[in-house]
């Protein structure tokens, strides 16, 4: 078949110009990402180059799509209004999903609507701040689409009564075409494609989107982790179908009395601004309760989070898990067994609290019910959620501890503030309020639920188990005060959060600061070695409080817009979806005492967390049967 008869043909149809303009917007808004911060321009022109083929040969695809409609023969109404919806659509994408992406790190997948309760992300501030931040390039895209779909539908219905529809085998052809070049630029590819918005919905529903690997090809990858992360002190791997699992060779010797334990999950607590992580940063917000508290514990300054936002950082803490390379583990796998920490500690003969305003947001509702209680806002988006979170917990404790011989507590208490636009109380101190300035707004609002926190700390001072009691602070993530400079990346703004862990010097040491890299992915473990707990486990960090004998001063930050490895020597972010290269990471604090953590490419950086999600993806990281005949052992 002579490609330039199907080419002449192709330029009289009435989608050839619809769907060429539309290459052209994907490919500049694509160059304008992929050539970002790149590192390495030869290799990121390149895959521009790829991507350009790949993208080119979808709108073949698209317009055999269209054409083939036109060849049913529907009524005008219906094939008209139909195509040039269609196109729409994908113009409209093709224009949120960068935005999306640079905003929150994530392409717009079904994964992410579904965390944030489907197309309500887009009526909640967190996507439309930043979106009027940018208000001109944001117009601009607005402008675009209402000129192409005002273009296209007069091009469409004029150019329709000018030509018939392509032939069968002109369609067949073009079909064809770019199923072939879609194919041969995802095999030329050295790492996987940033695909169109509506492949990314095509592929799921297909169920094309999981990650496979050989079974030699798992043994290798598996080999790598394993050796990347190592073992505790005492411990071995224990069964090959779930292979980060670990169990000590000899039990430990039993806690006569477990401590309680309160884990305070601050929103977006930025270590840049946090006292405890950045003792000598200009810009500290004013936190006299939990510095005091730091005084008097370990504070940890080169402490990440390991996602962003909220939903990735909670599974984190709560589970010692990192997020998946591309979905969102709190909406997308609340059926897939994880070791946590509520059940964990629950099955040693713990009660567990979890206190939060508002879980059903982004699905943490379905990881709230391995906790025995629950408390949560009835109206959660009220002015004064931070104080009506407190006074309720304050409720609630006073009442456990009127119990006789209460068995030990764990908490968990994620604070509502500061959260963007960073409410604070007004100068009548009854409602909140907030002003122009986003740092201004954080500094404010990060005092205000200092406060909050104060009040809890000072019943928890008092209480009869106040001598067992051990108290860690951790942010979810941190966040941009400069909507204008939000990027997909793991970034400081993003990632460098802070911690605190205070208790009695026997148990958690003396007071100190430590400077070596840690994450949230290490709590799970700090804490089970708290409570005596030498089960079977699948955490993924280390005892922050004692040398375990895993490897120190590293961690992983986890966005499916980049991945970032932290040492104590420095970091780099790696691009899972762009040719970017490996570009150096922003500086933390310099300070003293860091080992030498061995190097990384990005390459292999993006290895261990695609073994990761595989793992994840298969349900191989845990079995809740571990525990269980652990704990019936005993």
């Amino acid at each position: 078949m002579n490609p330039a008869a199907i080419l002449r043909a192709c330029r009289h149809s009435p989608f050839y110009l619809p769907l060429l303009a539309l290459w052209l917007v994907r490919l500049a808004v694509l160059g304008m990402v992929c050539l970002a911060d790149a590192a390495a321009p030869g290799e990121a022109l390149a895959g521009l180059l790829v991507h350009a083929v790949y993208y080119l040969a979808e709108s073949l695809f698209l317009l055999a799509l269209c054409e083939g409609l036109r060849r049913l023969r529907p009524p005008g109404w219906v094939w008209g209004p139909a195509t040039v919806l269609l196109l729409f659509g994908v113009m409209l994408l093709s224009l949120i999903d960068p935005i999306l992406y640079q905003i929150i790190g994530d392409r717009l997948s079904p994964s992410v609507l579904r965390q944030f309760v489907g197309w309500q992300l887009f009526v909640d501030s967190d996507f439309w701040q930043p979106v009027i931040a940018n208000r001109l390039p944001a117009g601009l895209g607005a402008l675009t689409v209402a000129v192409f779909l005002f273009w296209v539908s007069r091009h469409v219905f004029h150019g329709a009564r000018a030509a018939g529809p392509l032939a069968r085998r002109h369609v067949l052809a073009v079909a064809a075409a770019g199923l072939a070049g879609m194919l041969g630029a995802v095999a030329v590819a050295a790492i996987p494609l940033l695909e169109p918005v509506e492949v990314l919905f095509l592929r799921e529903w297909s169920g094309l989107d999981a990650l496979d690997y050989s079974a030699a090809e798992r043994r290798a990858r598996v080999a790598q982790l394993r050796a990347w992360l190592g073992l505790p002190n005492g411990a071995r791997w224990k069964d090959e179908r779930y292979p980060l699992v670990y169990e000590f060779t000899a039990p430990g010797a039993p806690v006569a009395d477990p401590p309680d334990v309160f884990v305070f999950v601050v929103e977006s607590l930025r270590g840049e601004n946090f006292a405890p992580a950045n003792p000598s940063g200009p810009r500290l917000a004013h936190t006299p309760h939990m510095t005091a508290l730091a005084a008097r514990g370990a504070a940890f300054t080169h402490y990440l989070s390991n996602g962003f936002p909220s939903g990735p950082g909670y599974i984190a803490i709560t589970h010692s898990a990192w997020p998946h390379l591309r979905k969102r583990i709190v909406a997308e796998f609340t059926q897939t067994p994880l070791d946590g920490i509520a059940r964990r500690l629950g099955s040693l003969g713990y009660r567990t609290l979890h206190v939060e305003a508002s879980p059903g947001f982004d699905k943490q509702e379905n990881w709230v019910r391995a906790f025995d209680v629950s408390l949560w806002l009835d109206q959660p988006d009220e002015r004064s959620a931070d104080v009506r979170l407190a006074d309720q917990t304050l409720d609630w404790l006073r009442r456990w501890d009127a119990e006789p011989k209460p068995p030990p507590l764990f908490t968990l208490y994620l604070t509502k503030d500061p959260h963007l636009p960073y409410r604070y109380p007004d100068a009548d101190g009854k409602t909140l309020t907030f002003g122009p300035v986003l740092e201004e707004n954080y500094l404010k609002s990060l005092h205000y639920v200092d406060a909050q926190l104060g009040r809890l700390f000072a019943y928890l001072e008092q209480r009869p188990r106040a001598r067992n009691t051990v108290i860690v602070i951790t942010g979810d993530h941190a966040n941009f005060l400069d909507q204008q400079q939000t990027r997909a990346f793991p970034v400081n703004d993003t990632v460098w959060s802070g911690a605190v862990i205070a208790g009695p010097e026997r148990l958690i040491g003396p007071p100190r600061v430590e400077h070596s890299v840690a994450s949230q992915v290490d709590l799970l473990p700090t804490l089970s070695a708290l409570a005596g707990d030498r089960r079977p486990s699948a955490a993924l960090g280390r005892d922050l409080l004692h040398d375990d004998g895993r490897p120190r001063d590293r961690a992983l930050a986890i966005r499916s817009g980049g991945l970032r490895y932290q040492t104590g020597q420095g970091g780099i972010l790696a691009d899972p979806a762009l040719p970017r290269g490996a570009m150096p990471a922003e500086a933390l604090p310099a300070s003293p005492g860091h080992e030498r953590a061995p190097a990384l490419s990005a390459g292999q950086v993006h290895a261990l967390v695609s073994t990761w999600s595989y793992l994840l993806e298969r349900g191989e990281v845990w079995n809740p049967a571990f525990l269980a005949s652990a704990t019936s052992g005993k």
